[in-house]
């Protein structure tokens, strides 16, 4: 069995979806390959589209909302969008591709990919089984242009809203947004400080911007380093934002690690007391998963801030509108009992940590029944 993963470079979190599904099917036996569907089409292409989506939603993520909600409004009713349009460009190449590869399932984790494959399924050229992931807690643009045959939502209370869309019940399976199956059943935090050289007697606050590095990463770290307590350790990930690492390091506080890149972060995730990141459906996810307190900020709109919403409504993250009330929240959950509690809880009812798994098993068992066919229990 071949199952081909196409995914797009818009951000890490589409990468880490389908990395947790090549881990996952890899447990079952089954090789999986991820390309970017973008960069087949077009290298150019590829790179453009991703250094102009990294600079917008670093430096003017107002913009990339105000612009993202034009596009949804003056997308047709009938007919296809603009986005569908653009996502054909090349699409003998795409095409190509997958005559070549011959996978008995696509998998794609963007809905760029997704609209490409739909074109190419309508003229006839997939035979093979269809799954699009969707790694945002909100309804996002386009998703109903597609033909896919199965969905994979994040949760249970966005099949509703999806069906609205035009979307049919049958094809959708809200089992999780994929993470990998590699991260523990129990996150053991004084073995998680132990290994990246934390006190465990410390307590420990993660600052995040995505793989981008977005958000204002020296702004935050200086609030919280004049709200915590000495003891408090603070750990900024830049991700690949050189400017905002080369500021941290500048400050030279001790008590700051600043650092660049992590991979994988699931693990250093699994070392927090907190993490304070932009609601990134994925770095999000794999926070909740570990079952580690969230704090959303400088979520990029309209997406990422749909999602802090999400989360906030469900008891899942506080949702702070600014670096102060971060800095209190963050106080909140390090030092009252109750507010941990009542976080963990609303994760272990909301986020389910077998996604990846459940979603395995079904693109596997389709495939040996030729139709989309969910497990038994």
């Amino acid at each position: 069995m071949k199952i081909l993963i196409l995914s797009t470079n818009t951000g890490g979190g589409h990468n880490a979806a389908g990395n947790a599904m090549i881990d996952a099917l890899a447990e079952l036996g089954v090789r999986a390959e991820m390309v970017d569907s973008l960069a087949i089409a077009s290298e150019w292409g590829s790179k453009t589209v991703s250094g102009v989506y990294a600079s917008v939603a670093r430096h003017s993520p107002r913009v990339f909302g105000a612009g993202y909600r034009v596009v949804g409004k003056l997308s047709p009713k009938h007919g296809h969008s603009a986005s569908y349009a653009l996502n054909l460009v090349n699409i003998r190449r795409l095409e190509e591709y997958i005559f070549q590869t011959a996978p008995d399932a696509i998998i794609t984790t963007h809905v760029f990919s997704s609209q490409a494959l739909t074109h190419l399924i309508k003229r006839g050229k997939i035979g093979a089984l269809t799954f699009g992931i969707m790694t945002d807690y909100n309804v996002t643009l386009f998703w109903e242009e597609t033909r896919l045959d199965a969905y994979i939502l994040p949760h249970p209370d966005l099949v509703a809203p999806y069906i609205a869309k035009g979307m049919p019940a049958e094809r959708l399976f809200p089992y999780g947004i994929p993470v990998t199956p590699q991260i523990a059943p129990e996150r053991d935090i004084v073995a998680a400080k132990q290994a990246y050289g934390i006190d465990p007697e410390c307590k420990h606050v993660i600052v995040a911007g995505g793989s981008m590095g977005a958000g204002k990463l020296p702004r935050t770290v200086r609030a919280l380093d004049e709200t915590l307590p000495s003891s408090v350790v603070i750990s900024a990930v830049c991700g690949n934002n050189a400017a905002a690492k080369e500021e941290l390091e500048a400050m030279g506080n001790p008590r700051v690690r600043v650092l660049g890149y992590v991979s994988p972060l699931n693990a250093f995730l699994a070392s927090a007391d907190v993490v304070i990141t932009k609601a990134g459906g994925l770095t999000s996810t794999e926070t909740l998963v570990q079952r580690v307190p969230l704090i959303a900020l400088h979520s990029i709109p309209p997406i990422e801030t749909d999602n802090a919403a999400f989360f906030q409504a469900r008891g899942l993250a506080y949702n702070a509108k600014n670096d102060e009330k971060a800095c209190r929240a963050a106080v909140k959950i390090l030092y009252d009992p109750n507010v941990q509690a009542g976080m963990l809880h609303a994760a272990r009812q909301h986020i389910p940590k077998d996604a990846s798994r459940r979603v395995a098993k079904l693109i596997v068992n389709s495939v040996e029944h030729g139709k989309i066919t969910p497990p038994e229990k």
